[in-house]
Parts: structure tokens; C-alpha cells; sequence
């Protein structure tokens, strides 16, 4: 698969795509089975990583607080 069709995926993901780009990017994930396949797995990596930052989220305001705490005592 080309870059460029990594860089499609990754800005229709991060809504990085104007409405009109985006309809031709969907027509594209039905037309071709491993740009589908493709982005399916791409998905499921920013899902799951969105997901380990949200189960982290609590640990890192606790080390921004004591962070916090400790530069201004």
C-alpha cells in the first residue's frame, strides 16, 4: 500500500478531510478491499490507543499535580 493512502486514512480518522473528500474516500473503502482492510486495522490501532490514553488519563493528573506541587513550594 502507498503512503498516500496511509496519509488518506490517517486524515479521514482525525476528520481531517473536507466533506467532499470524504465522500470520495468512502467510495473508495467500498471499491477496494485493501484500502478497507487497511483501514480497518488502522482504526482498531487509534481506538485502542485512545483507549490506553483515557486509562492512563487518571495517573497523568496525578503526576501533573505532584509535578505542580513540587515546582512551586
Amino acid at each position: 500500500m502507498k503512503r498516500k493512502q496511509y496519509e488518506k486514512i490517517d486524515d479521514y480518522l482525525n476528520g481531517n478531510m473536507d466533506e467532499q473528500a470524504v465522500i470520495r474516500f468512502e467510495l473508495e473503502l467500498k471499491n477496494d478491499p485493501v484500502l478497507a482492510e487497511e483501514f480497518s486495522i488502522m482504526e482498531g490501532v487509534k481506538e485502542m490507543l485512545n483507549r490506553r490514553a483515557l486509562l492512563k488519563f487518571p495517573e497523568t493528573v496525578e503526576q501533573a499535580r505532584q509535578y505542580y506541587h513540587n515546582t512551586n513550594v
